[in-house]
């Protein structure tokens, strides 16, 4: 029957030597975790010269044992050349921890409307998968705070260097600021995305900044007077 969708295969795997690293909610940080259950399933549109590959995992954090569900797919075509399908689903959900760990507890009222919306867009492009689109989106935020802090220019690295220069901002404010215009121009011009842990740390990065610029910067010990 034409557009039908043929099953090739089913295999249940129980796994009791593979293990992976990913990021535990409960610890907080990323963890080896052992995979407990495995199901592959394997099938085709007769139509389409290619085939699907999917799997589902269930994984087990080997420091505090909480349970995570992996789903992923993957496409072969009739080559045997392997495509890799849409970014692989952990569950339950990172991106909720994400958000509270960069802004727990911080009154976000302080932020402007343009920041959190460039803030939560990265956090989607993280949720996503799209971490180069997150990279670009962080060194959007590090430019965003530059015009929030008035400095005269269109180039971010002048805008920063301005910035230090007037001590509007102190240089580990700088140096995190550069650090977000560096990890998007090489997402942007060299077209390489950050690897998951790193686009994680990043981004609790920004929340830190963030927090230094909008909520502390009254403060000395953070931001130099500007009077």
């Amino acid at each position: 029957m034409k557009n039908e969708i043929r099953s090739i295969s089913i295999k249940r795997d129980v796994r009791t030597d593979k293990e992976e690293d990913l990021f535990c909610i409960q610890c907080g940080r990323t963890t080896s975790h052992k995979v407990l259950s495995s199901i592959d399933l394997e099938f085709a549109e007769p139509d389409l010269p290619e085939r699907s590959l999917r799997s589902a995992d269930i994984l087990s954090c080997s420091r505090c044992h909480e349970i995570s569900f992996k789903d992923k797919e993957e496409f072969v075509d009739n080559a045997e050349i392997t495509c890799t399908g849409p970014p692989a689903q952990i569950y339950p959900l990172r991106q909720d921890f994400i958000i509270s760990r960069c802004i727990e507890g911080k009154d976000v009222t302080e932020y402007t409307f343009e920041i959190l919306e460039m803030y939560y867009q990265t956090i989607q492009a993280i949720y996503s998968g799209s971490f180069l689109l997150a990279a670009v989106g962080m060194r959007a935020i590090a430019e965003e705070v530059c015009r929030f802090l008035k400095a005269p220019h269109k180039d971010l690295s002048c805008m920063i260097h301005i910035l230090k220069s007037k001590k509007t901002i102190t240089s580990k404010i700088a140096d995190k600021l550069h650090f977000l215009r560096k990890l998007g121009n090489k997402a942007a011009h060299k077209g390489k995305p950050p690897s998951r842990e790193h686009i994680i740390k990043a981004m609790e990065f920004v929340g830190q900044l963030l927090y230094e610029v909008y909520v502390l910067k009254k403060k000395k010990s953070i931001l130099s007077s500007t009077c």
